[in-house]
């Protein structure tokens, strides 16, 4: 600048201007793409998030196209999003609130696999006071707790023995094992064997999971049991698992057939031992 001849102040203050200028933006582009700066950084997490919300309602349109959009809390595609019962709720699988564990992408197993659970906890049509609560008890239907002790010395005065109805399977009368802690009626292969040789086993994709989260397995489901309790009759279906158990009777048939919650069982176990009495003494 100095070397050019006959040179003004106006002009040389223009020209000093100029460069300096060029100086600062040189600087504030070299800054804005360093790696090392966090400008770059927003820059990409702008660029993807962009990506991101573009390929959302990529998917949203194209489901909305073959009518098989679904609520991300619940899974269900017959509501909105905002409007969806469980947006309030707190996960049992993250423990963050606005979906339901069975949709959970924190955890690596989803908890579906019983076709009644999904039909429940899906369906969202809970009351307002079940909207307040969690969804915990949504997830007791695959529960399967079979927690057995052996001792070799036990206190006869602290032993508390099953208890046992007469349930009418396919009129044939058998004992079965009241289990409140599993959702499901349960026999075994060799149970099945002997009292039903004839009744076919359908494959199930059913999970039935322990109280150590442990996965049974289930050798298949036994269907249209026209199952009998206290003068109640009902078409219901059950689990085949390995192994020599005792059958048992699950909350669901104890639903169906009339006894649960478990006052009214009780209520119906009484009356049924009065009646036995009174008719023993006529």
């Amino acid at each position: 600048m100095f070397k050019t001849e006959k040179l003004k102040f106006d002009q040389a203050l223009k020209e000093a201007q100029a460069r300096e200028k060029a100086v600062e933006n040189a600087r504030n582009s070299s800054k804005a793409w360093d790696p090392k700066s966090n400008t770059l950084a927003e820059v990409y997490k702008i660029l993807a998030n962009e990506e991101k919300t573009k390929l959302r309602q990529k998917k949203s349109q194209i489901n909305s196209k073959q009518g098989e959009f679904k609520c991300y809390r619940c899974n269900r595609s017959n509501h909105k999003t905002s409007e969806c019962r469980f947006k309030n709720v707190k996960c049992n699988g993250c423990g963050k609130q606005g979906h339901i564990q069975a949709v959970c992408q924190s955890k690596p197993v989803n908890y579906i696999g019983e076709q009644s659970q999904a039909e429940d906890a899906t369906s969202c049509q809970y009351s307002s006071k079940d909207e307040m609560t969690t969804t915990k008890h949504l997830f007791y239907h695959e529960d399967f707790f079979a927690i057995r002790a052996e001792s070799k010395k036990t206190n006869a005065t602290e032993r508390a023995d099953p208890e046992f109805l007469d349930v009418k399977l396919n009129d044939k009368l058998i004992a079965m094992e009241i289990d409140t802690g599993t959702y499901y009626s349960v026999i075994s292969e060799n149970f099945k064997e002997r009292y039903f040789p004839n009744h076919r086993t359908e494959t199930t994709n059913a999970i039935l999971r322990g109280y150590d989260e442990r996965v049974f397995k289930i050798s298949g489901e036994l269907r249209n049991i026209v199952v009998t309790l206290f003068n109640e009759t009902r078409q219901l279906s059950c689990y085949v698992m390995s192994g020599t158990g005792p059958p048992l009777i699950g909350r669901q048939w104890l639903m169906a057939l009339g006894c649960w919650p478990l006052s009214r069982l009780l209520n119906k176990m009484n009356d049924n031992k009065i009646l036995k009495m009174n008719e023993s003494n006529i």
